[in-house]
């Protein structure tokens, strides 16, 4: 039986043959990537529109550089949601709202014994799926959909991971009922997310980057559907209704302008810049990771909030040199670790009763 150090320790192991597989593979992966046709209907997602024909390959060929450090922290990730007293190849791991799915491959890299990839987005699923075919080391099942097709599978993982998806999903309550649902007696969960309001680059950058999307075309997309779904309303309620649903999807703002038509009832956007496209997809949204502890904790995990580590990967030597410095910062605690990485965890493990 594998130690957890030692499991961590073939992970580390693994990440350099994935970032060889990956660069071996990228031409055929990008050639393969800018023929790629993908039908968004039924998502409820739209399809990217007057895009580049390398739109789908470029962000493959940005990340490749450092690709190794984001492996070794993904390695972190998979090391710390192995169940007690399992091997390897004894793991049925979901890597939710998977990206990319690099988390996957390092999975199959390892010898994990059956790995599920899942994401929302259509086109995000089928770039991950045409990486994993290219690598030789495609997931074992695609899923695609929202957080309910997880339904579908009661019972089924021992091992749930994700990064940076926690501040994506509109309704974090309602994944982690579905995660509870999905998961196994004793199964663990390690979920990684950068929208970490206590390091102050983070808070600074993110919160600046909520401003600038909302003034780009997310106040205007509220400002439209309101005056399409209710068009008896005036300018200015329009324009009120538009500031107050910072923060809904399409369907609350709907409840809440019906609201406001039958009580006067205005509602109250509960972040100063916390928002979200009619979708319901957060843009990096805040959000108090106790509470998200005790979310998981009302569906039956055992929950805690763990900080993280920094990717070392190809950085220069002072790069390198610095984050190693961060790193055994991070280790001393969590209040340390949340100030000093961009990061915070939740670490789960789903009780047995």
């Amino acid at each position: 039986m594998k130690s957890k150090k030692s499991m961590y320790s073939h992970l580390l192991d693994a990440t350099l043959e994935v970032e060889k597989k990956l660069n071996d593979s990228l031409e055929e992966t990008c050639l393969k990537l800018d023929k790629m046709i993908v039908d968004y209907t039924g998502s409820g997602l739209e399809a990217p529109k007057d895009v580049s024909k390398d739109y789908w390959s470029s962000s493959v060929k940005s990340k490749i550089p450092n690709i190794l450090a984001y492996l070794e922290v993904y390695a972190f990730i998979i090391s710390n949601a192995i169940p007690q007293n399992k091997e390897f190849e004894e793991i049925t791991l979901l890597d939710y709202g998977g990206g990319a799915g690099y988390m996957s491959l390092l999975a199959k890299q390892v010898g994990i014994g059956k790995v599920i990839y899942h994401d929302r987005d259509p086109g995000v699923q089928r770039r991950a799926q045409i990486i994993g075919e290219t690598t030789s080391l495609e997931a074992d099942k695609y899923l695609c959909g929202t957080e309910d097709i997880l339904l579908d599978y009661p019972a089924t993982f021992n091992s749930i991971v994700s990064s940076d998806v926690l501040e994506h999903v509109y309704s974090i309550e309602n994944v982690i009922k579905c995660w509870s649902i999905a998961a196994a007696k004793g199964a663990k969960m390690f979920h990684q997310t950068g929208a970490n309001y206590k390091n102050l680059h983070q808070r600074w950058y993110l919160s600046k980057m909520h401003r600038n999307e909302e003034a780009r075309y997310i106040l205007k997309s509220r400002k439209d559907f309101i005056k399409k779904s209710f068009p008896t309303l005036s300018e200015r309620e329009v324009d009120i209704l538009a500031e107050k649903t910072r923060g809904l999807n399409s369907t609350d703002i709907n409840i809440a302008v019906e609201n406001f038509l039958n009580k006067k009832i205005l509602p109250e956007p509960d972040h100063p810049t916390n928002t979200c496209e009619l979708s319901g997809y957060w843009i990096e949204r805040f959000m108090e990771p106790k509470k998200v502890a005790s979310e998981c904790s009302k569906h039956g995990f055992r929950t805690e909030v763990k900080g993280t580590k920094w990717g070392i990967g190809r950085s220069s030597f002072l790069a390198a040199s610095i984050k190693r410095f961060l790193n055994l910062l991070a280790s001393i605690s969590l209040w340390f670790s949340l100030r000093v990485t961009f990061y915070y965890c939740i670490s789960a493990e789903k009780e047995t009763k």
